[in-house]
Order: C-alpha cells, then structure tokens, then sequence
C-alpha cells in the first residue's frame, strides 16, 4: 500500500487507499474508495505516474469532512485487492 486513510462517520468507516501489484513491467496500481464494507476497487491506466505525495494528498481530499482521518491497515487494503482481482476479474 502506498497511502491510505480510514475516516469514522456514524457508524461507517470511509477508506481510499492506493495498492501496487508489483510485478516488475507488469506492475498495476489499484484506487481503494467507498465503505470498509463495501469498496469499490479501481484499476488506474499504466501511465499513472506513482507519486507518493499526490496520493496522500488524495486521500486526504477523499475523506474531508468525514470525520477523523487514520491510516489504513495495509494488510486489509492488499487483500481487498487480492479479492478484487481473484473474484471480480478471475485472475
């Protein structure tokens, strides 16, 4: 994971997060958005540029005004992922 928060408003938990696949030129790069419970997973286009900041950044702007802002647990995000592409896309 290169940058994630988890906001509390009520009783859900809002997450964006930002995952890489690394596999040397093969590599992908996944957006995490939505509830804890129910994320919506994004693939980006392979030109996205991986900088750090601007993901912080986003993240930050995702989960504005939804209360207080913490890390996201890498462990989750990866396997949100791992969910996505085994389920969702067959791989």
């Amino acid at each position: 994971m290169m940058a994630g928060g988890v906001a509390t408003q009520g009783a859900a938990e809002h997450v964006s997060a930002y995952v890489v696949l690394a596999d040397g030129a093969k590599s992908r790069l996944f957006k995490i958005a939505g509830t804890r419970s129910a994320p919506e997973i994004v693939e980006l286009d392979a030109a996205t540029t991986l900088d750090l900041k601007r993901f912080r950044e986003e993240v930050t702007t995702d989960l504005a005004g939804r209360g207080d802002v913490r890390p996201a647990d890498a462990t989750w995000a990866c396997e949100a992922v791992r969910v996505h592409l085994r389920v969702d896309l067959g791989v």
